[in-house]
C-alpha cells in the first residue's frame, strides 16, 4: 500500500510539472503587452522628444519677449531688413585699425588671471572676480570679432550662434531661478518657434 500510494503522488508531481511547463510556454508564446511594437516606438519617441512641461500664456509672451531681444539686435544691426550694410561700413572705416589692440589686451589679461589661477578662487570676492574675469574676456572677443567685419563679415552671425545660448541661460538664472532646468529647456521650444516664425513672415 505505501509502494502505491508513493506511486500515485509521483504520477500527480508528474502530471503538475507537465501542466506547468504547458501554461509556462503558453504564456511564453503570447506577446507581452511590454514588448509589442506600438510600445516600443512610443518609447523610443518618449527618449527623443521629452515630455513637455505645461507653459502659462503669461509667461509664454514674457519668455518670447525675452528670447526676441538678441534676435532683435542681430536683425536691426547686421542684416539687411535693419541697418546691417550702414553699421558693417561703419565698424570697418573707423574702428578696425583698433583690432590687434584690443586681441592683444584681451589675451594678454586672461593670460595673466591664468597665471594667477583664478579658477580657483573661491572665496567670495574671488567668484565675483571670477565671473567679472568671464564677462570681460567674452566682451574683449566680441569686441575683437565686430571690429574684424570688415575682413570677416560672417562674424556677427557667430557671435549670435554663440552668444545666444549663454544668454538664455542669464535668463534662467535671473528670471527663472526656481525652476528646473529641465522645465526651462522645454519650455524654450515655443517661444523660439514663435519668434522664429514671427522673423521669417517679417522677412
Amino acid at each position: 500500500p505505501a509502494s502505491s500510494s508513493t506511486g500515485e503522488m509521483s504520477s500527480a508531481d508528474a502530471d503538475a510539472d507537465a501542466d506547468a511547463l504547458t501554461s509556462a510556454s503558453a504564456s511564453a508564446s503570447v506577446p507581452s503587452p511590454k514588448s509589442s511594437p506600438s510600445k516600443i516606438v512610443l518609447k523610443t519617441v518618449r527618449t527623443v522628444l521629452p515630455k513637455a512641461e505645461p507653459l502659462p500664456w503669461c509667461t509664454f509672451f514674457s519668455l518670447s519677449f525675452k528670447v526676441a531681444i538678441p534676435a532683435a539686435i542681430y536683425i536691426l544691426a547686421f542684416t539687411r531688413m535693419g541697418f546691417g550694410i550702414d553699421c558693417f561700413y561703419y565698424l570697418a572705416d573707423r574702428y578696425s585699425e583698433y583690432a590687434p589692440v584690443v586681441g592683444i589686451a584681451t589675451v594678454s589679461f586672461i593670460t595673466v588671471m591664468y597665471l594667477f589661477d583664478f579658477t580657483e578662487w573661491q572665496s567670495r570676492a574671488g567668484k565675483v572676480c571670477r565671473k567679472a574675469t568671464w564677462w570681460i574676456f567674452v566682451g574683449g572677443i566680441t569686441t575683437l570679432v565686430l571690429l574684424l567685419t570688415g575682413d570677416y563679415p560672417y562674424g556677427p552671425i557667430c557671435l549670435f550662434a554663440f552668444l545666444t545660448p549663454m544668454y538664455l541661460v542669464t535668463v534662467k538664472n535671473v528670471f527663472y531661478s526656481d525652476v528646473r532646468t529641465r522645465t526651462y529647456v522645454s519650455w524654450l521650444s515655443g517661444p523660439l518657434f514663435f519668434i522664429s516664425l514671427l522673423a521669417g513672415i517679417v522677412w
